[in-house]
């Protein structure tokens, strides 16, 4: 009988998680998440939605396999997801049953560990990698009919640059293509894997309601921004901020500022051949 993989989402509400259980769905594929409420005050083992579903599971007497995909989003504070992934990696595997740990993580957080964020990110990749677990670096996930490149439709975009006329772009995921790397990841050994399926650009939407979003998209008229002057002033800022209250969802909003700015360090400046992705 072959072997058949049973995907447990851990978080269900985000846009990541929620994007994966559609596409599971999609393909007629075993699939279920479990919410963070439903997570925080315990380990997998004594999880009572995670056993009703596996001993319905067992009743059909299969030969399975589980998938267990981390989309937890957490805190920013290094230490503390370190301790809490490492908790729901090593229940996963006192389950009794053949599994895989995979930790969604973010853009190449290695090469700029420039934001809590993406320090964490590598702090979480970097620990528990020697305990098994798997790691896929992705950008923003998007589905396939998310992307439109309608002229008409984009007449009152406005792209954003630098001044050196470089768009501001960030490395876009498209779902099945991280199904795709999720269902190569297998082995005790921790693998690590890159999926970035395409660029999206950083448009500005002018409406009554002006609105910010990271699409393929194509535009009339580009906005030049001095985007060094930006990401050292904002560094400045949040050093000052976090001597005061380390702990403070202004510093982290304006971390992505700073987090945007890396993504460009990185496409640009960190030998990526011909300014081409890593694909997966």
């Amino acid at each position: 009988m072959p072997q058949k993989k049973i995907y447990i989402l851990l978080g269900k509400y985000g846009t990541l998680s929620s994007l994966l259980y559609e596409a599971f769905k999609l393909k007629n594929q075993t699939v279920f998440a479990i919410s963070w409420n439903n997570l925080k005050n315990g380990n997998l083992e004594n999880n009572l939605i995670l056993r009703k579903k596996l001993s319905k599971i067992k009743e059909n007497k299969m030969n399975f396999k589980l998938i267990f995909i981390d989309c937890l989003i957490g805190s920013y504070e290094s230490d503390k997801e370190v301790k809490l992934h490492k908790k729901y990696l090593l229940s996963s595997k006192q389950l009794g049953y053949k599994s895989e740990f995979i930790f969604l993580s973010t853009f190449e957080p290695q090469l700029e560990k420039t934001t809590s964020y993406r320090l964490m990110k590598f702090v979480v990749e970097k620990k528990l990698k020697k305990y098994g677990m798997h790691t896929i670096r992705i950008g923003k996930p998007f589905k396939k009919n998310n992307i439109t490149n309608n002229p008409i439709k984009n007449i009152f975009n406005v792209k954003v640059s630098d001044f050196r006329l470089r768009p501001l772009i960030i490395p876009g995921t498209y779902i099945l293509d991280l199904i795709n790397s999720i269902n190569k990841c297998n082995g005790s050994k921790g693998k690590v894997i890159k999926c970035y399926s395409t660029y999206l650009n950083m448009i500005i939407k002018l409406s009554f309601i002006p609105s910010i979003k990271f699409e393929k998209s194509s535009s009339f008229f580009t906005l030049l921004i001095p985007s060094r002057m930006i990401i050292y002033f904002s560094i400045f800022i949040c050093s000052i901020l976090k001597k005061i209250k380390p702990n403070n969802k202004f510093i982290y909003n304006l971390e992505k500022i700073i987090s945007l700015i890396s993504h460009q360090n990185i496409i640009y400046n960190k030998n990526i051949p011909n300014n081409k992705l890593l694909l997966y």
